[in-house]
């Protein structure tokens, strides 16, 4: 989703349904920042890190 590839909309759409819950693993999210970090730097990751974490 973060990187908009195929089924991104299909996974945006389950997550904006009313009563979803999203769990996701501390390594997942350290792997989220550092593939942004690497393609469009720290900043970059820093706000989608941060998007995440406020759901």
């Amino acid at each position: 989703m973060v990187e908009d590839e195929p089924g991104a909309q299909v996974v945006a759409d389950i997550l904006s349904e009313e009563g979803t819950e999203l769990y996701l693993s501390v390594v997942s999210l350290g792997e989220v920042y550092y593939i942004i970090s690497r393609e469009r730097g720290e900043r970059a990751a820093e706000e989608v890190v941060r998007g995440i974490m406020e759901g």
